[in-house]
Order: structure tokens, then sequence, then C-alpha cells
């Protein structure tokens, strides 16, 4: 995921829906520097968290996460192993 990204997309979809970071806090039951760190990069939220602010956002945060090629091609990896996995179950269960 790429942190930079994901923070500048939280400013601008506050201030495309014109929500100041008062209100935003406020939405998020958190201070309003916060806020500004967040929007800053100064610090990372956890998942959970940028959940929340997406949400109070009226937006998906699945809909900006971002994966790196390599990402992609781990998860192409795994999801080569999981079905090799399910073959061999299969196989184990039809006998």
């Amino acid at each position: 995921m790429d942190k930079t990204f994901l923070l500048n997309k939280i400013k601008e979809l506050r201030k495309q829906k014109k929500i100041t970071q008062k209100q935003l806090a406020q939405k998020l039951e958190v201070s309003t520097p916060y806020v500004t760190i967040i929007e800053k990069g100064k610090t990372l939220p956890s998942y959970e968290q940028l959940e929340r602010i997406f949400i109070a956002l009226d937006e998906r945060i699945e809909d900006y996460l971002q994966y790196s090629h390599t990402d992609k091609e781990q998860l192409l990896i795994l999801l080569s192993e999981l079905e090799s996995v399910v073959s061999r179950i299969r196989s184990l269960l039809n006998k």
C-alpha cells in the first residue's frame, strides 16, 4: 500500500466533500491535530482507523488501496498454491 497516496486521498476527499479537519475529527471522535498529522503523513493509522476515516467520508477504503506489482505477483502465487491444495483435498475426498 502506498502510504503517501492513501493519506493524500484522505485530504483530497475531505476537501472535495467540503468537510473541515475539525468536522472530520468530530465524526471520528479524535482531535483535530490528529487529523492534521495523518494528512501530513506524519503517522500512518491502523487499517481499522483508515477504514473509519473512509467511512466518515462516505467512501470505501478498498476503492483506494493500491498494490505494488510485487504484491500482485505474491497474490497470484498464493492463489495458485491454494488452488493446488483445494485440488488435493478434492481428490482425497473422492477416494
